[in-house]
Parts: C-alpha cells; structure tokens; sequence
C-alpha cells in the first residue's frame, strides 16, 4: 500500500526540497566541469546547464509552497526554506546571478519568520507578555521591527563581509535587502501609535550602523526619519 496519501502535504513539501539538492549539486558539478574546460560561464548558459537548474528550482519552488500550505501550522518549513536558501546561494556562486541571492534572502526570512514553531509555548509566551506590555490583546505587526532586529544584524554582517572580499554578487543584493525590509518595517510601525516610538528608535539605531557599515550618507536621512 501506498503511503503518500497518508503523508502530510507539507512533509511531501519537504521531500520535494531535499529531492532538489542533488539535481542543483548535479548541474553544480557540471558548471563547474563546464567552467574549467571553456573558462567563465558564458551566456546563454548550455541547455545540459539550464535544464537540471530549472528542474531543481522548480522542485525547490513547488516543494515551498507545499510546506506552506498549512500556515501558520508550518514546522516544515522551517528546514524546507533554510535548505533553499543554502541551495540558492551554491547556484549564485556558480553562476553569478543576483536572482539566486535574493531567492536566497526570501529562503531566509521564511525560515526565520517560521521558526518559533519550534519553540511554540516560549513564542507565546513572549508574543503574550509583549502584548500585555503595550495593553494589546496580541502583539500588532507594526512591532515587527523590533523581532527582525537579529535578521537584520546578520544580514548586514554578512554583506560587509562579502564586500571586502570584492564579492558583488553578494553584497548589493544583501545591502538592499537590509535597507529596503528596515525601511519596510519603519513604515510598519506608523500603522500603530504604540509602535512607533520603540520601533522608530531601534530601526534609527540600525539605520546610523548601516550607514557606517555600508558607507553609505544618504542612509542618515532614514536614521533621522526614524
């Protein structure tokens, strides 16, 4: 008897994702004998190349909608989205294409965003004393500038790292993200009277680091919007 109709969609999700690990290791390998042979990678890329990535990713893609069919009940993908993004940065650094590092970053903030369902009756516990701190019956989106702090910590991290090695591909794509879901999470917090001051406070903070992180002046204007 067959067992898939009694195996959760999500788990299915999940062995999707691990079934295309090897087939994006498999067109790795072959890049990289491809590479050695003719140099860099040209473009458009070989169809032997392409056509093992595009199947891999598509299994990837398919495997992370399944793990979350279910929400906000997702423990799978939790390792379904790190996994990924593991996978997407191997094809970016083959390839070098920034696409693959933002699919990465999405691979990111899914499994961080999912993985207090690991630690559910901590989760709630801290989402309930949070919500009682500011008198709320649960704690409003608008503070979730506050939760992506070490998200964003790493992230920006990582990105400085990446520059000084001269690694482009990584790098810019990193520094926009940070930017960009710090912004984000700053317009967030208006929707919420309450939100505003801790938030905008934290994120002004993180705003002066980046602009010394990222050597970037322009990024003082969002520290003092903040």
């Amino acid at each position: 008897m067959s067992l898939a109709p009694h195996v959760p969609l999500e788990w299915i999700g999940f062995g999707c994702v691990l079934v295309a690990i090897p087939v994006l290791i498999a067109a790795d390998a072959l890049a990289d004998v491809f590479q050695k042979r003719n140099g860099p990678l040209a473009r458009p890329l070989p169809w032997s190349i392409i056509l093992p990535i595009f199947t891999g990713l598509s299994m990837t893609v398919t495997g992370i909608a399944l793990t979350a069919i279910r929400f906000p009940d997702v423990v799978a993908l939790v390792p379904a989205a790190a996994l990924a993004a593991v996978m997407m940065a191997v094809t970016a650094r083959r390839s070098g294409h920034v696409g693959f590092v933002w699919a990465m970053l999405v691979g990111l903030l899914l499994a961080y965003q999912s993985s207090p369902v690991f630690f559910r009756e901590l989760a709630k516990t801290i989402v309930h004393h949070g919500a009682a701190a500011v008198r709320e019956d649960r704690l409003p989106i608008a503070f979730y500038g506050l939760t992506y702090l070490p998200l964003l910590a790493g992230i920006a991290a990582t990105a400085v790292w990446h520059r000084r090695r001269g690694d482009g591909v990584f790098s810019r794509p990193m520094t926009q993200f940070t930017v960009g879901l710090s912004t984000l999470l700053l317009f967030a917090s208006l929707t919420h009277i309450k939100a505003m001051f801790p938030v905008g406070l934290v994120l002004a903070v993180g705003f002066t680091a980046q602009t010394f992180l990222f050597r970037d002046r322009r990024l003082l204007l969002t520290a003092l919007a903040a």
